[in-house]
């Protein structure tokens, strides 16, 4: 492994001793998680399942579970869309959001959406609620045609409205004034539905496609998102260097692919950059928050500069911007360390056996922030 990747995993905490281990896959973890999807029979899904155990520091209504460490994209359960493989450190960022305790509609903003896995737990915990709309951003159209699938798969008969736009993150909505900015709509359920009532099928054929791209045409002209709509809460899972991802390495390199760690290694020579990007992200996700509204900040890396640096210098010049304390009301408390900012939370990356309890997964951040003026009761840290 390249030096500076090392360096820099040292200093994260991460030694090399099992870190090597982890990776030459002398060592795996005891556990893997999923979470279930509360449209589906969730009993029957459990009992279909080996050992599964639900997650004690995150909330009932998450639907996470630990199972012995095993490959679940050949189990029915999966294929039919009843359980997500996802990382309980990842779903943290949308459980520290706490919407299922929303009693009213919200409009929730995830600005870095795909593959669209938090997008679906958010919905998924707006399940009690009708009338909540949630609008997924992502640059890459690549990415939002995984996260189409994803969504389409998962999806079907949710209470919310969900669109995902094609567009840039660090400027969505775009200026109103500014057609040529304009987001792209790519996916919207009640067009989705509509389709969906007018033609069951298995496989979208060429006229499906094109009634879908006059809906999708249709609903862009009727109600382009504006500047002036902001939203009750906020996601931004960052573009980061993945180092926290350590299982996505290991795969990599499991498969053949000597240069699995030349993306982390290029992304923390040009960090300056990516910080740069990460903070244009976080300020205007901040912009589409209302007052008194909640975001979360959340990054796969381990690295202080794309996390608890960002948000001190996003705090430095937003006097109105406050880290709230996480708090998952849960029986038992995460196995998450403090940041080096008061009021963040670190997930070390688990590289071998260990008890549930203590299995927390990929490396990974988050923080949350609240905006408006500080009440006096509030435990909050403003920047440090």
């Amino acid at each position: 492994m390249d030096h500076h990747v090392l360096e820099h995993y040292s200093k994260a905490g991460v030694p090399k001793g099992p870190l090597n281990d982890f990776l030459d896959s002398k060592t795996s973890p005891s556990f893997r998680y999923i979470r279930l999807n509360p449209r589906k029979n969730t009993n029957e899904t459990l009992s279909s399942l080996d050992s599964a155990s639900p997650v004690s520091w995150l909330p009932s209504s998450t639907n996470f579970y630990a199972i012995p460490n095993r490959t679940i994209n050949v189990l029915q359960p999966y294929i039919d869309g009843s359980l997500y493989g996802m990382d309980c450190s990842s779903g943290a960022a949308v459980a520290a959001l706490r919407l299922e305790t929303v009693n009213n509609p919200v409009r929730v903003l995830d600005l870095c959406c795909c593959p669209c896995a938090k997008l679906c737990m958010i919905v998924d915990s707006l399940e009690h609620l009708s009338g909540c709309e949630v609008i997924g951003v992502d640059i890459s159209g690549n990415r939002l045609n995984v996260g189409k699938k994803v969504v389409r798969k998962y999806l079907k008969g949710a209470a919310c409205d969900v669109s995902l736009y094609q567009a840039d993150g660090t400027t969505f909505p775009g200026p109103a004034d500014d057609i040529s900015a304009s987001p792209s709509l790519v996916f919207d359920s009640r067009a989705e539905a509509q389709e969906t009532n007018q033609q069951e099928r298995k496989k979208m054929n060429k006229s499906a496609k094109s009634r879908e791209r006059k809906r999708l045409a249709e609903l862009m002209s009727s109600s382009p998102p504006s500047p002036g709509e902001k939203f009750d809460f906020v996601l931004i899972d960052a573009e980061c260097s993945t180092d926290g991802a350590l299982n996505q390495v290991k795969h990599k390199i499991k498969a053949g692919k000597d240069t699995a760690t030349d993306s982390i290694r290029d992304k923390l020579l040009e960090e300056e950059s990516l910080t740069s990007l990460q903070l244009k992200l976080l300020s205007n996700g901040f912009a589409n928050l209302k007052d008194g509204g909640s975001l979360v900040y959340s990054t796969c890396s381990l690295s202080e500069n794309q996390n608890e640096n960002v948000v001190r210098a996003f705090l430095s010049s937003h006097p109105d911007a406050y880290i709230a304390n996480v708090d998952f009301e849960a029986s038992t408390p995460p196995p998450s360390i403090p940041g080096s900012l008061p009021g963040t939370l670190r997930f070390q990356p688990t590289l071998g056996p260990t008890t549930q309890e203590s299995f927390s997964g990929s490396g990974f951040f988050l923080c949350k922030i609240t905006k408006g003026r500080q009440k006096s009761n509030e435990k909050c840290s403003a920047f440090a």
